[in-house]
């Protein structure tokens, strides 16, 4: 079985006595937008269902302030009627003509994450969309002046039926962005007065350089292997069918660069020094249709063709086994 290891941030604060200063001036990075949780793909469905004094402990854990998670960001899926990882997720909309804004649970998890912070940030983002959405195509980004009206009959129908003000609206979760699609939500949002809402974007990078260290355990199977990833597209349900730049080093000491996740779409390989149990620093270049790669800051291939593209960065195994993974950078 192949595994994806999808990343995600941690923000470790060292608690000091004393007086601690913080320093708010603009920096060289994008703002610390705060922490907050997802509910998605099916699961929440299960919350609403605990006795009333449970679910109401449960959520004061996550968002009351300066108490349990204390989240300042409250994500929802925008249900599209598809299959997104555990279930299903009601559209608001089944059809270009139907509208109904109590369906499902995401309504109620934002009104009771406002009841206990009014400052909670909301963010919607589609895993899925109901077929009329791409016109029987197959894709949202066909017909983006519809996609954008179902995005934006989603917004108002939070405001006019629950009174809540989504801040931020995502494009599509772990799909290729359509900078034509995120131009047109943006004209459409203005137009619909909309204007304070932000949109989360582009999701994916065609350029990027990125290194992680990583320890392979001491075993001679070379199908004990490890790698680094950009462009991940595809990945949804079924991991294994993800594509992208894959840069693969084994315990045997072969490394590999192919277009699957599979790694049965082999682009280039080759051998290096291995020793049990040691670190190496994987490093990855991408850079239009080409790609470098390097294992301790030694060069192993040079511009290796792997075609044009856009997506995600990422790193894992290929199985089950104690793999450790330290430092990792990311450049666009």
């Amino acid at each position: 079985m192949v595994l994806m290891l999808l990343m995600f941030s941690l923000v470790l604060l060292h608690l000091t006595t004393g007086q601690y200063n913080v320093d708010d001036s603009g920096g060289t990075g994008p703002k610390f937008d705060g922490i907050g949780g997802l509910s998605a793909g099916a699961s929440t469905a299960l919350l609403p269902s605990y006795s009333e004094e449970i679910v109401s402990q449960i959520l004061d854990l996550l968002f009351k302030p300066n108490f349990g998670a204390s989240l300042q960001i409250c994500k929802v899926e925008i249900g599209g009627d598809g299959q997104s990882t555990d279930g299903t997720e009601s559209s608001h909309m089944h059809s270009q003509d139907d509208e109904n804004y109590h369906r499902g649970y995401e309504w109620w998890l934002m009104t009771e994450a406002k009841k206990r912070n009014p400052n909670v940030k909301l963010y919607g983002l589609p895993w899925t969309f109901p077929a009329w959405v791409g016109n029987g195509s197959g894709s949202p980004y066909k017909y983006p002046e519809l996609t954008a009206g179902y995005i934006i009959k989603w917004i108002q129908g939070a405001k006019s039926t629950y009174g809540l003000d989504i801040d931020y609206i995502g494009v599509w979760n772990e799909r290729n962005f359509d900078s034509t699609y995120i131009k047109t939500l943006r004209k459409s949002l203005d137009s619909a007065g909309l204007n304070k809402v932000q949109i989360v974007a582009p999701d994916g990078s065609e350029t990027v350089s990125l290194s992680i260290d990583v320890l392979l355990p001491n075993v001679s199977d070379t199908s004990t292997a490890a790698f680094l990833a950009a462009r991940v597209s595809g990945v949804g349900c079924g991991t294994t069918r993800a594509v992208g730049v894959f840069f693969w080093i084994d315990t045997s000491g072969t490394w590999t660069i192919s277009s699957d996740l599979a790694g049965d779409k082999k682009v280039a390989s080759g051998s290096f020094s291995a020793k049990p149990d040691t670190v190496y620093t994987l490093s990855m270049d991408v850079n239009g249709s080409s790609a470098t790669v390097s294992v301790n800051g030694t060069a192993l291939s040079s511009n290796v063709s792997v075609g044009n593209g856009k997506g995600f960065v990422g790193f894992g195994t290929s199985g089950y086994f104690p793999a450790e993974f330290d430092n990792f950078s990311l450049t666009k």
